[in-house]
């Protein structure tokens, strides 16, 4: 890829982007700390210019405890996230982000990612090793059932955690089977085509948010710190990241969370749900994937200590 000239500048307040950069992303938190317990929302649209974030109201009830996966499909965003234990999906208008409806998503447990793909609404439900289907239908979000299980446990062995499309096909990322309790444990995590039920990637430790762009292949490597491709590039960050959105053909916004502390010879970061001490930062990191270099960092650490999606918008 063509490397842009002059480099983007780091501020206080923010990222100073191309103009033909989205300038502005839409973040979901598992913990939010900004709000009440029960909120109308777990969800914050970041202006990247400023650092300003502002709360999207994402449930009808304002029973919000933390949200998780985002998807587009024209011109409405889903919001998957979780009341009182049950997982939901909000139904947003991507331009006014007005809550236009809310479903209620009983089959999902430990739901963590989304995607809309030929006229259905993917859901990883990660607490039953399954992707579910939901018709996408005027009456509302109708469920097709499981099109795909990395296991017939009925719960999290593989730790599935997102979606991604590729061409007609359908990628998954998962961490593996864990040796032990914990999931720093889990070594041996996967990019899956469920389409064609072909492994693509192995042997990764601790894959999120698979990304598709331009014909290459990403993800987070989160227990190392970095954002990988499939063909060698790679961008650290502070903190352990997940969540992964373009802003231009080679730049893009990565969320990072407050993780646990593993290593400072290795610089490793554990699983947040992991015990051990904090390390990392959570915020928004602006890499160049391309070059490899991080180019600038929004702390989002008041709001919350974990982002789990990040979702650009349109400019």
């Amino acid at each position: 890829m063509a490397q842009l000239n002059p480099p983007w500048e780091h501020t206080d307040q923010g990222v100073v982007l191309p103009d033909h950069a989205a300038h502005r992303v839409l973040v979901t938190f598992t913990y939010p700390i900004a709000l009440p317990a029960n909120s109308s929302t777990a969800l914050f649209r970041v202006d990247l210019r400023t650092g300003a974030a502002d709360p999207v109201p994402i449930d009808p009830d304002g029973e919000v405890a933390w949200a998780t996966g985002l998807a587009t499909s024209g011109d409405r965003v889903f919001v998957l996230y979780c009341v009182n234990r049950e997982f939901r999906v909000s139904v947003l208008s991507l331009e006014s982000l007005e809550l236009l409806s809310s479903h209620r998503l009983p089959e999902v447990r430990d739901g963590h990612s989304l995607l809309h793909h030929d006229g259905a609404l993917l859901v990883v439900s990660s607490g039953t090793d399954e992707v579910l289907a939901y018709d996408d239908r005027p009456e509302g979000l109708v469920p097709r059932g499981a099109v795909w299980r990395a296991s017939a446990e009925g719960r999290d062995t593989h730790h599935l955690n997102s979606l991604a499309r590729h061409g007609n096909s359908v990628l998954v990322s998962g961490f593996g089977p864990r040796a032990s309790k914990l999931w720093a444990s889990a070594e041996n995590g996967y990019v899956r085509d469920i389409t064609r039920d072909e492994v693509v990637v192995k042997d990764v430790y601790h894959p999120h948010t698979v990304s598709v762009h331009d014909g290459e292949l990403y993800w987070c490597e989160s227990h190392h710190a970095r954002v990988v491709s499939r063909s060698g590039r790679t961008a650290g960050t502070d903190g352990y990241p997940r969540g992964l959105g373009w802003l231009a053909p080679q730049l893009a916004c990565v969320g990072t969370s407050q993780g646990r502390k593993v290593s400072k010879s290795t610089g490793q970061v554990a699983n947040p749900s992991d015990p051990g001490m904090p390390r990392g930062r959570c915020g928004l990191t602006i890499a160049d994937l391309a070059a490899g270099r991080t180019l600038g960092f929004i702390d989002l650490g008041a709001l919350g200590p974990e982002i789990y999606d990040v979702l650009p918008l349109p400019s």
